[in-house]
């Protein structure tokens, strides 16, 4: 992930979500990528 201006803060936020396993990249909406085991909220200083 990058916090360069226009690829991660937008009008409505951004909340990353850090999953137990990979992500396998066909299911939704998480990939099937297990538990969910930390979450945030980005804001701009």
């Amino acid at each position: 992930m990058t916090l360069d201006p226009g690829t991660l803060f937008d009008d409505d936020g951004s909340a990353p979500v850090l999953h137990a396993g990979p992500d396998d990249y066909a299911s939704q909406p998480a990939g099937n990528a297990g538990n969910r085991i930390a979450c945030g909220v980005i804001v701009r200083p």
